[in-house]
């Protein structure tokens, strides 16, 4: 057997989430290269990442690329390159499937769309030439590379058929005790472990500002794959809040009534709760009672706008605002609490359809919510349109910290679209009117600040809540002791 080669595999996006891509790739990688050496670092855990990484004297780094802090990874590779110019350099992600004509030049090669196969090949290939020969990189699907001053981009790889095929993703390489869900802090269940997990790739709609669809077309997993990685959550890595992060978990009633059929045979749901993202049109009275049996306490709706007009335009006519308020009034109904996210900032919106949003975000007391900045991201319809009217220039430099999508701080900076509301008008209202009626997850994660004990309508909600009130107030204690715990364990180290 050869010498093992070293992989590092890098996320340098700091984010709520474990980088389950990565994990993915990890994961593949072990069983199909079985001479390799893997390494998962992240950022949110190892902010000297170029230190670390050329510390490590890796053979091949790989780069998981998405647009919101891109300008920072380009930092990381510039630096790992500069001190180690031997060092074989690969990037993947949405950011590079949707953008493979920008690839950056200290990297070696680019992969495109689903990253498991290809990767395995490309290591293939540097194991039996300690590089990348371009005879050899020519007959690899879905990559893109440098040949002299030109970028090569060769014939587009198929998704992988039966995702079901793919082993587990490698969990045991990502710091998943130190992801607490930060968003959703404080809701009544008991969180001592939490992490969360896809049943599918892909997405078969076509909002104008999701990028889901850039990496590859629709496909999910059976319902006994799920729920053997609910399982294994359970068993191995001690979860009890698991999140089921793929909008499309709904999707197929006859599946759903599977997986909460093995669930319930398993006792899964006496040993675990969950938190499902789900789409609005999906939410039925065949559904909920589903989602409710198999001890669903939160869910995440994407209901993104209070005005039908503007629904029709981010959602490509497949929501509307009664559809919304169903969902909504369903979820409650079977007792699971609700966090509404809502998109702000499209092209033709005026005040009179953000005061539409306001009106459903306050007729309805969500628990926790958020409304973000409208952002054209690589490979949607909003980049395109953003293009089209010279706001971006896809052949020039850009700064990517202006595509950012939170309303906070920095927004004069952002990147704003709408044609009718200006920054500085929307930023006074959202101040003024839809942040008072929010709990917003920072605050939840820091306490109740003195100027929310001074706002009638926290104490109005305290009232109509008591028992979700003391349930934050236990959950923000409790996690502030973890976090210290955590930090002192990480400087032990």
């Amino acid at each position: 057997m050869g010498k093992k080669i070293k992989i590092i595999l890098v996320d340098a996006y700091i984010g709520n989430f474990p980088s389950l891509g990565l994990a993915y790739i990890a994961a593949y990688l072990r069983e199909k290269n079985g001479i390799c050496d893997i390494q998962i670092l992240q950022r949110k855990f190892c902010p000297n990442l170029i230190d670390r990484i050329t510390d490590e004297k890796a053979d091949i780094v790989g780069y998981f690329s998405i647009t919101p802090g891109f300008d920072k990874l380009l930092e990381v590779i510039a630096g790992v390159r500069k001190r180690d110019s031997g060092v074989a350099q690969i990037m993947g992600g949405p950011h590079m499937t949707a953008l493979p004509k920008r690839l950056p030049k200290e990297i070696n090669v680019g992969v495109i769309s689903e990253g498991e196969i290809t990767m395995s090949e490309l290591v293939n290939i540097y194991v039996k030439y300690k590089r990348f020969p371009l005879q050899e990189l020519e007959r690899v699907k879905g990559i893109v590379y440098w040949k002299g001053e030109e970028i090569v981009q060769n014939e587009k790889r198929e998704p992988i058929k039966n995702i079901d095929d793919l082993p587990l993703p490698a969990r045991d390489l990502l710091n998943i005790e130190g992801y607490y869900p930060v968003n959703f802090r404080g809701f009544p269940t008991k969180i001592l472990n939490s992490t969360g997990m896809m049943t599918s790739r892909g997405c078969p709609f076509n909002c104008a500002f999701c990028q889901e669809n850039v990496l590859s077309r629709f496909r999910a997993h059976s319902a006994k794959r799920a729920v053997k990685e609910i399982e294994e959550l359970i068993n191995r890595y001690k979860c009890n809040f698991i999140q089921i992060m793929d909008d499309q978990f709904l999707v197929s009633v006859d599946r759903l009534k599977k997986i909460v059929q093995l669930i319930i045979e398993k006792k899964f749901h006496k040993k675990a709760s969950f938190f499902c993202y789900l789409r609005a049109n999906q939410i039925t009275e065949k559904t909920a009672p589903l989602l409710k049996k198999m001890n669903t306490k939160i869910v995440f709706i994407g209901f993104e706008s209070g005005s039908d007009r503007i629904l029709k335009y981010l959602k490509d006519k497949t929501c509307s605002v009664a559809n919304n308020q169903r969902a909504y009034d369903l979820c409650r109904k079977y007792g699971m609490e609700v966090y509404g996210a809502f998109i702000a900032g499209s092209p033709d919106e005026t005040m009179e359809d953000l005061e539409k949003t306001y009106q459903f975000i306050k007729k309805n007391h969500l628990a926790i919510g958020e409304i973000f900045i409208l952002t054209p991201l690589p490979g949607t319809r909003i980049w395109d349109y953003a293009v089209s009217k010279g706001y971006l220039n896809p052949d020039a430099e850009i700064s990517w910290d202006k595509l950012l999508i939170k309303t906070t701080s920095g927004y004069k900076d952002k990147l704003w679209l709408s044609e009718h509301i200006s920054k500085e008008e929307y930023y006074n209202f959202y101040e003024k009117k839809i942040r008072p009626v929010f709990w917003h997850y920072l605050q939840v994660a820091n306490g109740f600040s003195f100027i929310d004990l001074l706002r009638p309508v926290f104490w109005k909600r305290v009232r109509k809540r008591p028992k979700f009130f003391l349930s934050v107030l236990k959950q923000s204690i409790i996690h502030f002791f973890k976090c210290k715990i955590s930090l002192y364990n990480e400087k032990v180290q």
